[in-house]
């Protein structure tokens, strides 16, 4: 009790001062089933019950602070502790999470300090994408995940970007400093599936963390996305605050194409739908293409326009390309046929990465 009253009051103390909002969350699969963690911090326990996928704010004072995630009961060894400075630039929150799944890959603790925020002429958004999924293998050399962005406005103006990105890496995209009415991230995992969060709200300024998280063992592959504390969507969550369904993630694929995919996101109370479609160029590199519209004939029918983003010298821009239609024969098969250019037919008989019993497609009043 003294040592957290202690503790309390060098925390209001270096509030007054120059005091930094550090974010800590947990994101370690290998804990979900584990009762919450308890977060120390100098040795003082600051957090009891930081279950997975959720985040508590602290005000630190800057400098050097020691971390420490311990399991319930286990005082006396923590699943792991770190040692790191907190720096706060750019007026981006700090970020501490814990990671790994405590088998394929151990525990770690990951400090996020800001310092991504790109070099622009006039305060904005950054998206940082953050792949910390230890599903088996994932850190091998050879499984480079591809992470991507798609932005745009209402006047067709966007930016498309990807990169490649390793396990405990992050890559990092400026949306631009037109407004943004839709933004989404994207990861794809060779050969296991691709996720995607729709719509992403960015803040005035600063760094929204999306991170791709899961082993597909503890806990399903999903993506969140947070500003400072607050978790702004989950992959699968179909609602702002999600609840249990976000164990059903929104990845279609093709059998014979493992290493193409389609996210797709339907609205609830009436038919419009939008969906990326994740292929191959004729000359070999990676092609986001956006569907949008999902007016169809009948509920198990969603028609799409296509849409690629193109640049021209500096502009960027989403150009129509084609047309698609998605019919679905259940809740967890379909048939996307795309025409691309007016002649190039493309089909793809799709089935969901993960199985589900209800869906939007085959509920008639959904």
């Amino acid at each position: 009790m003294i040592r957290t009253l202690a503790l309390l009051a060098l925390l209001g103390a270096s509030t007054s001062a120059a005091a930094i909002d550090v974010a800590i969350g947990n994101l370690a699969p290998g804990t979900l089933e584990r009762e919450p963690v308890a977060v120390f911090v100098d040795g003082d326990q600051v957090s009891r019950n930081l279950a997975y996928r959720r985040f508590v704010r602290l005000d630190l004072p800057e400098g050097s602070h020691r971390i420490a995630f311990v399991a319930p009961g286990d005082s006396a060894a923590p699943l792991v502790e770190r040692q790191f400075t907190v720096t706060a630039r750019n007026g981006t929150t700090p970020t501490v999470v814990l990671a790994g799944n405590g088998t394929t890959q151990p525990y770690s603790i990951e400090f996020h300090d800001g310092s991504s925020q790109p070099a622009t002429a006039a305060a904005r958004p950054s998206i940082s994408l953050h792949h910390l999924a230890p599903f088996e293998r994932a850190e091998a050399t050879d499984r480079h995940l591809v992470a991507g962005t798609v932005c745009r406005n209402n006047a067709g103006h966007g930016s498309t970007q990807t990169r490649d990105i390793v396990y405990r890496g992050e890559a990092v995209f400026d949306p631009g400093d037109l407004p943004r009415l839709l933004c989404t991230a994207s990861f794809v995992l060779p050969g296991v599936g691709g996720f995607e969060l729709p719509q992403l709200s960015l803040p005035p300024n600063g760094v929204m963390r999306v991170y791709l998280i899961g082993d597909a063992v503890n806990a399903p592959f999903e993506i969140i996305a947070v500003v400072g504390t607050e978790v702004q969507s989950i992959s699968g969550a179909g609602a702002t605050n999600p609840s249990a369904i976000i164990r059903s993630p929104t990845f279609w694929f093709d059998p014979d194409r493992p290493s193409e995919g389609v996210s797709l996101f339907e609205q609830t109370g009436n038919s419009a739908a939008f969906g990326t479609w994740f292929t191959f160029g004729a000359d070999g590199h990676p092609v986001w293409y956006a569907l949008v519209g999902g007016t169809g004939t009948s509920f198990l029918r969603r028609e799409f326009t296509v849409y690629e983003a193109r640049r021209a010298g500096e502009v960027q821009s989403l150009a129509i390309v084609g047309s698609a239609v998605l019919q679905y024969f259940d809740c967890n098969t379909a048939e996307l046929r795309v025409v691309l250019g007016g002649s190039d037919l493309r089909t793809l008989r799709l089935r969901r990465s993960r199985p589900v019993e209800v869906c939007i497609a085959l509920d008639r009043n959904g």
